[in-house]
């Protein structure tokens, strides 16, 4: 957190930015659910109320991704699905 915000400080730009800036082939990039963390976090909020589970096809292909909570590892180039229980928590890649 202290590098990010030394870099915003710096550089400038936004702390949380939207997926598509980044990836915009990327089916998730346009949910407003889905921003990039400083430059290597992806994260995966669930603004709904009813499900609970975000769904996920595929990763982007330019990264692997490993998931914070369970440090699983999840490549960019295999697709899923993948389904994500954020009732407690949110997701971070």
């Amino acid at each position: 957190m202290r590098s990010q915000l030394a870099s915003l400080e710096t550089y400038g730009g936004a702390l949380l930015r939207p997926a598509f800036v980044d990836f915009p082939d990327w089916n998730l990039a346009e949910d407003p659910a889905t921003v990039l963390f400083g430059e290597d976090l992806l994260v995966l909020f669930n603004f709904e109320g009813g499900d609970w589970n975000r769904k996920v096809d595929y990763f982007p292909t330019e990264h692997d991704w490993v998931s914070f909570t369970t440090f699983e590892t999840y490549l960019g180039s295999v697709r899923g699905p993948y389904t994500f229980d954020t009732t407690t928590k949110t997701v971070i890649f």
